[in-house]
């Protein structure tokens, strides 16, 4: 299998997980801003597309406070870093280790 198919079957099964009402909106949440980060650890999502991920079954959407609060908790936690939106996901995974390569230089 090929390097670009490989990821793109990686991003395909992301999708279909986060989709799942069964799995905590948290770990959606986390792993759409782990799987679909740039090189900077930095997820962009179209608008409406994190609340689409984080509806109920019966429901095309969730409601933006409940997006928002999520996103809150995580950055409280430290999964997320400041700044994190329902459009721009930052992951303190990348930041993590871009201080971590600071640290060894």
């Amino acid at each position: 299998m090929s390097g670009t198919r490989t990821v793109n079957v990686i991003e395909s099964e992301a999708v279909a997980f986060m989709k799942n009402a069964a799995v905590h909106p948290d770990l959606r949440i986390m792993l759409a801003s782990i799987v679909f980060a740039d090189s900077e650890g930095i997820t962009v999502l179209r608008k409406g597309q994190l609340p689409a991920w984080l509806a109920q079954p019966g429901r095309r959407r969730a409601s933006s406070g409940f997006v928002r609060a999520r996103i809150d908790g995580l950055i409280e936690a430290g999964a997320l870093a400041e700044g994190s939106t329902p459009t721009e996901l930052r992951s303190m995974v990348a930041y993590g280790t871009e201080a971590e390569s600071g640290e060894a230089a």
